[in-house]
């Protein structure tokens, strides 16, 4: 079973860096931890942190908060037009989009230096029309 820290301050968990303080806090780094959390967590309000990129504590926060770090990259599929490739939701997007670029695959180098996570960014600004994200050679 994975800790939850009482009471504990989601200053590192940002870039602004304010002091608030999580009633709960749960780091998950797997889909299993996530299934655990949620079996758990009951009618207790719960909210989802990322890289904190995009979140502005003004003042502490009732509840759960599970801050994601689930990492990982994989290719699933590819051929000689296509790379499909799953990432944690955890995963800096930044340094994904890097990757990508590393490994010759186009698509995403226009989305270069946008902070988050993976997981974050798909919800965000980076992916408002709500469609997959393709990677060609």
């Amino acid at each position: 079973m994975i800790a939850t820290v009482q009471d504990r301050s989601l200053a590192e968990y940002t870039t602004f860096g304010i002091a608030a303080r999580a009633e709960r806090l749960v780091r998950v780094a797997s889909v299993r931890d996530v299934i655990d959390v949620l079996a758990r967590v009951g009618t207790e309000p719960l909210h989802i942190l990322g890289g904190g990129s995009n979140v502005l504590c003004t003042h502490d926060v009732r509840g759960m908060v599970m801050k994601i770090e689930i990492m990982g990259r994989r290719v699933v599929r590819e051929d000689a037009d296509h790379v499909d490739v799953e990432f944690g939701a955890g995963e800096s997007w930044h340094d994904v989009v890097s990757w990508t670029v590393e490994n010759g695959w186009g698509g995403l180098e226009n989305l270069a230096l946008i902070p988050g996570t993976v997981g974050a960014i798909l919800q965000s600004r980076a992916h408002p029309q709500r469609r997959w994200l393709h990677l060609t050679r």
